[in-house]
């Protein structure tokens, strides 16, 4: 095998680690108005076609899709959010968040 090879491979799997640790960061705890967030959990309930109720870290999220196509979302479903945290003075719950971007295990196969 070659060892540039080896090296690039290894190389590539730490930036993966790295890129998961530093996402994990972005915790709930962390969920300021205005704060630009990546958020991985679980799908609660689908409110409608636009919004979802999402479990993560202990916290309950509102989740709006500001996305076209609209993602198809399930309940019990595993999801990561890539958007940033509502900083509307009316809303509808304690913590929302406008997704940029919604992966899932169906997605990630796209």
């Amino acid at each position: 095998m070659n060892t540039n090879y080896t090296i690039y491979r290894g190389a590539r799997w730490m930036l993966v680690a790295a890129s998961l640790f530093f996402a994990a960061a972005a915790s709930a705890s962390s969920l300021q108005p205005g704060a630009e967030v990546v958020l991985s959990g679980t799908v609660d309930e689908v409110v409608n076609r636009d919004s979802f109720w999402m479990s993560t870290e202990g916290e309950r999220v509102l989740v709006y899709q500001r996305i076209s196509p609209r993602r198809m979302v399930i309940s019990g479903q595993s999801v990561r959010i890539h958007g940033r945290v509502s900083d509307d003075w009316m809303r509808l719950a304690e913590i929302e968040v406008d997704a940029r971007r919604i992966e899932s295990s169906l997605t990630a196969m796209r």
